[in-house]
């Protein structure tokens, strides 16, 4: 048998001494080689870690409350410095919501946190909850949470009476000053609140942004930007056209000041167009970028500028531009149709007719699909939300356009304000779902594992289980060796004894062998296992990836029908037969979702134990000790008996390895009890938090219940009238070049009849010019 790099045979001992020889004889084979003695040096480790188990992690004390939520704080800290927004938002979200944090000196900046995360993640809703709530406290950041929250109303389109607000913020500074991000907020607040007096209202924000416009810093554009719209909104058109050239001239540093120089750029020219300086406005709008976005604004507004001087060639080759550069701008269309009425100017009218009908071609189709969309459900708003309730994730409802119609479905805020709302609200849903999945999933490990559940506790507990199996495997070899000493001097019913006990013990060691005696081992193991989950993981994610792209198939081919339905397609029992077809593989897809989900959850369970499965067999260790145990008992028996000195130096040098050996696996016994123990405590606790969660999740599952039933239909109200003005936008279109058409012809026919005209009224000038010349001639023939 191979032990720890020596090989030990008592078979040979055995064989000899049942054939009656002497061990010491000179007539018998040759002894085995001794078994060696065990390395001191081994249990002086084994000490070493057990020091450290207790000092890090068995009698070390539990964190305070406090201490928790401090350590918690600062996790959440430098997840939000790094910018991993939602999992600093999921920790400061714990914080906050425990009722204890109330009295930590770090709320409110938790509350602060919480909601930039929620807000960089464009959960505008829940950052202002947070905002709104962190307002109510005595906090240093009184100020840029205010401005914060009114940049929030503003891209929410919501006005808020902030008076009060600015006020408290005011009160909190001793000279009464605002920040100069509170002070642009604020004016921006103010100048959406139309319900105030208009020269009252522009007064108010001037006095507001003047002392910023003043001072450099990031605002300065946007507040210069600002009073320029005042001045336009005042109609003094030549003060704020000289008022946006300065602008253009103000250094650019970043992203912003860029698209603020392009808007300024913009609004000059079209001020400087409104007061007849069409040379002037073009002249700015040539100065827009042509890599911003609003290069193709500029170029239509050059067009309309030449039509205004009616330089019609150079209005044709802006809109010939603008389509060149920009095909798939809302603004094409427009453009088209204004080049072909450019061409009529310019009388030419094939060129002219032509484009008229590229629009109608392109166009009709678009206007015709919309024109079906709306028509051919009894109830478009039902059908629409029915469409968005029975998919399992939340669509959006302008895939359901025509791809040239989405560009302008993506300019209309309310259908986007609506959708956001509906995806706000499943999404809660299903986070809400989630939550209690999770949960019970808690609850379920702290009723059936243990220690790793907590990975601090657990890494201590494979750390003192690591030094109990090196212990054994030492008082193992310790055993060996004594028996070795003990074998000359046993008389038969004692090698009897021996040779039981001896087998019962290598079949227990050849088990033991197999477990980790260090915390390196351990890790290794657990390495192992975890690539080979890893790997199973990853084939549950192929799985996953190509049931969801079934279940998209599925989808479209449902859609695809229930659109076609009034088409006459098929006959009405194909169809329901294909439609049955389509349920049943969507029933079977789901069955297998939700099996490959408890897959995964049970691999995500597996690699949570991994390291506490390898490590145990405590059964195993007790039974191995109480073994090495009864045969230190025999061989001290054997040991009391003079012929055995040999034996009795053996034992007597191996007993303070014994005392340190008996010491270790008693600390290392202690050391897992009380991770137990303290396991046990923090799982009294979780449980108790998981109620109160539970409990918070059913207020929110009846809150979220009631907002949707309010919400009910609300998105199919809301892609109803986006899809009916977008299809009268492309109605009218279609339309203006339909007139378009017709206008050639008639203008042809007007050129033609003018022609005409012009002709007969030559050829009566010529008749009339004749018969004078010829007057006289003409007396002479008469009779």
């Amino acid at each position: 048998m191979r032990v720890f790099g020596f090989t030990f045979r008592p078979a040979l001992l055995l064989t000899a001494l049942a054939l009656g020889l002497s061990p010491v004889a000179g007539a018998q084979p040759a002894p085995a080689a001794a078994p060696t003695p065990p390395d001191p040096a081994r249990l002086t480790d084994a000490g070493a870690a057990m020091d450290f188990v207790e000092r890090q992690y068995s009698r070390r004390p539990e964190p305070t409350a406090a201490q928790t939520r401090a350590r918690r704080y600062g996790q959440g800290e430098v997840q939000y410095l790094l910018g991993d927004w939602r999992t600093a938002s999921i920790i400061f979200q714990d914080l906050v919501s425990d009722p204890e944090s109330a009295k930590d000196p770090n709320h409110p900046e938790a509350l602060f946190f919480l909601a930039d995360a929620l807000y960089q993640q464009g959960n505008l809703y829940g950052a202002r909850i947070y905002l709104r709530e962190l307002l109510a406290l005595e906090t240093p950041r009184f100020q840029q949470a205010l401005s914060r929250l009114l940049e929030i109303n503003h891209q929410l389109g919501q006005i808020v009476d902030v008076e009060a607000w600015i006020a408290r913020a005011r009160a909190r500074t001793s000279t009464g000053t605002l920040s100069p991000e509170l002070a642009y907020a604020y004016a921006r607040a103010v100048q959406r609140d139309r319900s105030r007096p208009k020269a009252q209202r522009i007064a108010r924000v001037r006095e507001l942004l003047q002392p910023l416009s003043q001072t450099p810093g990031d605002h300065q554009l946007a507040v210069g930007y600002m009073l320029g719209t005042l001045l336009v909104e005042e109609r003094k058109l030549e003060q704020a056209a000289a008022h946006f050239a300065a602008l253009t001239t103000l250094p650019l540093q970043t992203e912003r000041d860029q698209e603020l120089h392009t808007l300024a750029l913009l609004a000059q020219g079209r001020v400087l167009y409104e007061l007849g300086q069409l040379d002037e406005a073009i002249d700015r709008y040539n100065q827009v970028s042509r890599e911003s976005p609003h290069y193709p604004d500029a170029l239509y507004e050059i067009a309309w500028a030449f039509v205004q001087k009616e330089a019609y060639a150079q209005a044709h080759n802006a809109t010939e531009l603008l389509l060149v550069a920009a095909p798939e701008s809302t603004l094409a269309p427009q453009a088209k149709l204004l080049q072909s009425n450019l061409l009529l100017k310019l009388a030419r009218y094939d060129e002219a007719n032509a484009s008229y009908h590229d629009v109608i071609h392109a166009y009709a189709p678009v206007r015709d699909e919309l024109e079906a969309l709306l028509t051919v459900h009894r109830d478009p708003v039902a059908y629409f939300d029915e469409l968005l309730s029975r998919n399992d994730r939340v669509m959006d409802v302008n895939l359901l356009l025509p791809e040239v119609a989405r560009r302008y479905a993506a300019t209309q805020d309310d259908v986007a304000d609506g959708l956001r709302m509906i995806n706000d609200l499943e999404v809660s849903r299903e986070a809400i779902e989630e939550s209690r999945h999770l949960a019970q999933r808690v609850r379920t490990a702290l009723a059936q594992r243990g220690v790793e559940i907590f990975p601090d506790l657990q890494e201590g507990y494979l750390r003192a289980d690591a030094v109990e199996n090196a212990v054994l495997a030492y008082e193992h070899q310790q055993v060996l060796v004594e028996e070795a000493a003990a074998e000359p001097f046993l008389r038969p019913d004692e090698r009897t004894q021996l040779a039981a006990l001896r087998a019962q013990r290598e079949a227990r060691f050849e088990r033991l062998e197999e477990l980790p005696t260090s915390l390196q081992a351990v890790q290794q193991r657990q390495a192992r296992l975890h690539q080979q989950l890893k790997e199973l993981d990853r084939q549950a994610f192929a799985v996953g990836y190509e049931i969801q792209s079934a279940e998209a198939v599925a989808r479209a081919l449902r859609k695809l029908v229930r659109d076609t339905r009034g088409r006459k397609l098929g006959s009405a029992k194909d169809t329901e037969h294909f439609i049955s077809r389509i349920e049943a593989e969507e029933a079977l897809l789901e069955q297998r979702t939700r099996e490959l989900a408890r897959v995964r959850e049970t691999l995500a369970d597996e690699r949570l134990k991994a390291g506490t499965d390898v490590a145990g067999e405590e059964q195993l260790k007790r039974e191995l000790a109480d073994i090495h145990a009864a045969a230190r008992t025999l061989f001290e028996a054997v040991s009391a008996r003079p012929e055995a000195a040999p034996l009795t130096e053996v034992m007597r040098t191996g007993g303070d390895a014994r005392l340190q050996i008996a010491s270790l696996r008693a600390r290392a016994v202690q050391a897992k009890r009380a991770l137990r123990e303290k396991v046990a405590q923090r799982a009294e606790r979780l449980h108790a938090q998981i109620l109160a969660e539970e409990r918070l999740l059913d207020a929110q599952a009846a809150t979220l219940a009631q907002a949707s039933a309010e919400t009910r239909n609300l998105v199919g109200r809301l892609a109803f009238d986006s899809f009916k003005r977008i299809h009268r936008r492309f109605y009218e279109l279609v339309l203006k070049a339909d007139v378009g058409v017709v206008d050639v012809a008639f203008t042809r026919k007007q050129d033609h009849t003018a022609e005409i005209q012009r002709v007969a009224s030559q050829k009566d000038a010529a008749l009339r010019q004749l018969d004078r010349d010829f007057a006289g001639v003409l007396e002479e023939v008469r009779p």
